[in-house]
């Protein structure tokens, strides 16, 4: 979710890369979040969700939308989560790639390049869009909270990691229904969760063995 130009580094931002976003609530999020005027306020439901929801897994989909309107990079995969730090992005279609983090470290998994890359668990890390649903389980401090019914929109107050905005609207069952990203260069990442079920994953979801043959590389931090 960098540059339209980089789909390699662009997968690996979501979890990796940025710490996130907003003000307008422009991104188009799929429909079926709550729109009534009675419903919860956004960060009312995040906050519950954050506090609520311990661990998960499920589905997604996910689009890039470039700033003059062109729809790229459209993938699809599945994920899993344990707060307060571990976490399991796969993608697998059109490409295969696994994000994991084990609390400690996070190991990103390129099937095609038959590469690991290795990052420590670091505060960015933890700042990134996905921490925020994913993470320790609280909204930072320092950044700025906009919020209508079913829909939340988070803006930090320096941009960081090339983002500037997240938004996550929630269904009617309170959980969320989409993740959206604008990053530096205007272009803006859709995730839809097709599937959200609270529950504990397996512990091995969170464990990235090395296939025999793959190279692993240390990111420098």
């Amino acid at each position: 979710m960098l540059h339209a130009s980089q789909p390699g580094a662009s997968r690996r931002s979501l979890l990796c890369g940025a710490a996130a976003l907003a003000a307008a609530l422009s991104l188009g999020l799929p429909s079926g979040r709550v729109r009534a005027a009675e419903a919860p306020d956004g960060r009312t439901l995040l906050e519950k969700f954050l506090s609520g929801v311990a661990c998960a897994s499920g589905a997604f989909e996910q689009e890039t939308i470039t700033r003059e309107g062109r729809r790229t990079g459209a993938a699809s995969g599945e994920f899993a989560f344990l707060r307060p730090s571990k976490f399991d992005w796969q993608y697998l279609k059109p490409y295969r790639q696994r994000i994991v983090g084990d609390g400690e470290m996070v190991r990103i998994y390129d099937e095609d390049l038959m590469q690991v890359t290795e990052k420590k668990m670091t505060d960015a890390v933890a700042a990134t869009p996905a921490a925020v649903l994913f993470g320790a389980g609280r909204i930072p401090a320092d950044w700025v909270v906009v919020a209508e019914p079913g829909v939340v929109s988070l803006t930090p107050r320096e941009a960081a990691g090339g983002f500037e905005r997240i938004e996550v609207a929630f269904d009617a069952s309170g959980l969320p229904n989409a993740l959206g990203l604008v990053d530096a260069f205007g272009q803006a990442t859709r995730i839809r969760f097709t599937r959200f079920t609270p529950g504990t994953p397996a512990p091995e979801r969170f464990v990235l063995r090395v296939p025999e043959g793959v190279d692993v590389m240390r990111d420098a931090q």
